[in-house]
């Protein structure tokens, strides 16, 4: 795993620990809670998305990840119909630091999600997706700051609800090491089955498939066995590109499926 995301998630799970030590506790449900920095809620608008077809600057990306958020909405309904399954969403702003979720699972276990500017800000935790601008500020591509790219994220965080869900499968205990390789692959396979639909509808260029899956490959760290390599990565994304979101089954372990 990327040493600065492993270390950023043991000072979450530190927080966490602090916070029920200190009787922050609530049902799994309650979501968020008051703990750190605010974070702020994503309302999907496909209306934005014009103005910032052409955007390459870091000051429009909460306004590119509403218009994200709305095209992930409508690529779910075109592959699981009008009762798609979706996370929340949640902007995680420059600096932040926190808790989104503690509480309770219903299976009696300790539940919770947390973020940190920069290092946890990128992720799907039990039902949310945060999309934090300390990340994608620094995705090491030329197109960092692309619709294309934001969006394509976007649908590969969303991807892993969709292994939750229709796997089924719950993430939590494997998230860091080995085992989640298979569902990250499938979410980066996701990610290219979505930007080949946006393609279709015209709301992208042809050119954005490349943009997007060299963005996958400039973000592989090497020596990472829970993302892989820049080839396992971008290997994934043309396979969703090329062939659809049910060919993304192909890389679920033999038991799950993202999408039936």
């Amino acid at each position: 795993m990327n040493p600065k995301v492993l270390i950023g998630r043991l000072v979450v799970g530190t927080l966490a620990i602090l916070a029920i030590v200190f009787g922050f506790m609530a049902p799994a449900s309650a979501l968020p809670i008051p703990i750190g920095t605010p974070i702020v809620p994503i309302a999907a608008d496909a209306n934005v998305c014009a103005s910032v077809a052409n955007d390459t600057n870091n000051d429009n990306v909460p306004v590119k990840v509403a218009c994200a958020v709305a095209w992930v909405y409508e690529f779910a309904v075109s592959e699981f119909g009008p009762a798609a399954s979706l996370p929340s969403y949640v902007y995680i702003p420059l600096g932040s630091i926190g808790l989104s979720e503690l509480g309770i699972a219903p299976d009696g276990s300790p539940s919770f999600c947390g973020y940190i500017s920069a290092q946890v800000d990128l992720d799907y935790c039990n039902g949310t997706v945060h999309l934090g601008q300390g990340t994608l500020d620094n995705i090491p591509s030329g197109s960092t700051f692309s619709l294309a790219v934001i969006a394509a994220i976007t649908a590969h965080e969303t991807t892993h609800h969709w292994e939750t869900v229709n796997g089924p499968v719950n993430l939590d205990p494997i998230f860091m090491d080995s085992r989640i390789f298979p569902y990250e692959q499938t979410s980066d396979c996701g990610a290219g089955a979505a930007i080949a639909f946006w393609i279709s509808r015209g709301y992208l260029p042809p050119s954005a498939s490349t943009e997007a899956q060299a963005a996958f490959g400039d973000i592989a760290v090497e020596g990472d066995d829970s993302h892989g390599s820049r080839d396992d990565r971008e290997s994934a994304f043309e396979l969703g590109f090329s062939s659809g979101l049910h060919a993304c089954n192909a890389l679920m372990p033999a038991d799950k499926t993202v999408i039936r």
